[in-house]
């Protein structure tokens, strides 16, 4: 099947499921979407191979029981985000979302030199930007997605209130634009970056990653912020803001760059392990770590008060 008529079947599916879905009560499409998940995870093996190759590889002494039991919660936590993206406005959930640190969110805004927001695909970042947008300006890097329908269509639900999205090929010229003008830069840091990346080490694994948001900190002298934004049992959130990072501690040098990146990541590293249930196993995290450019550096800090 060609690429075209593949994307205009997919999102046809995609468009079918969300109009008969859409005449159902919201709890009963959030319990409803998560029984999808898991089905399509745990019986049809939908990524299974990845998450759980993954899973192996940073808990080699997992038991197959607890295995399966995380890959439940695993699949059960994404199809609740699907339901919260797709099925829910995000004002809905504000009332439902608390913060521990705001902070230093707000003492590193203080300082006037916009912010770099430094987070991963854990929890539910979607509601994060949203929630922040209501207090600060944001604007939200993004990777397009394979199909362009679909992109388009999940694009306009994430800009339908005041949050901007960069595209990550126009990321050079328009984040530094938005940091001129004080606004908060969202950036998800635990992308694998192949051989454009540097190698960093990721849960105790080499990897590549881009250093973007490292890069940016340092040329413009905004500070870091790193925001976890995790799901409680009870259904509510839970936005972790940690104390800002000084970007003007570090050089321009690409030594420092990659430093300052995998304190970044080592800080990330330290929410997967109390959460794993919310990361996205289901990337190939860790694919790209032999294409990925390599630099000797003893300045590698492992910081995170998870």
């Amino acid at each position: 099947m060609r690429k075209k008529t593949k994307n205009r079947v997919e999102f046809a599916a995609f468009w079918v499921f969300l109009k008969v879905f859409g005449i159902f009560p919201y709890p009963w499409k959030r319990w409803m979407i998560k029984q999808i998940f898991i089905f399509s995870g745990m019986v049809l093996g939908v990524r299974k191979s990845i998450a759980q190759k993954n899973l192996r590889m940073i808990y080699p002494d997992m038991h197959p029981k607890e295995e399966k039991k995380l890959l439940r919660k695993i699949y059960t936590h994404m199809g609740y985000s699907t339901a919260e993206m797709y099925f829910t406005r995000p004002e809905v959930l504000y009332p439902h979302i608390h913060t521990q640190g705001m902070e230093h969110l707000q003492d590193a805004y203080a300082m006037g030199k916009g912010v770099i927001l430094s987070t991963g695909h854990i929890g539910n970042w979607e509601i994060a930007g949203h929630f922040l947008s209501q207090k600060f300006p944001i604007s939200v890097i993004y990777k397009d997605m394979r199909n362009k329908k679909l992109g388009n269509y999940t694009n306009n639900l994430r800009t339908k209130g005041t949050m901007k999205l960069i595209r990550m090929k126009q990321a050079p010229r328009y984040v530094l634009k938005y940091l001129k003008q004080q606004y908060i830069v969202c950036i998800l840091i635990d992308q694998n970056a192949g051989k454009r990346g540097y190698k960093i080490d990721v849960l105790g694994h080499p990897a590549s990653a881009f250093v973007g948001a490292a890069k940016f900190a340092i040329k413009t002298g905004a500070p870091i912020v790193p925001v976890y934004p995790i799901r409680n049992e009870d259904g509510s959130f839970t936005l972790f803001i940690e104390p800002m990072i000084d970007s003007t501690a570090y050089t321009n040098s690409i030594e420092d760059v990659v430093a300052l990146t995998q304190m970044l990541s080592h800080n990330l590293d330290a929410c997967i392990r109390r959460y794993p249930e919310q990361w996205f196993w289901v990337h190939r995290r860790w694919r790209g770590a032999k294409k990925a450019k390599s630099i000797q550096s003893n300045n590698f800090t492992n910081q995170g008060s998870f």
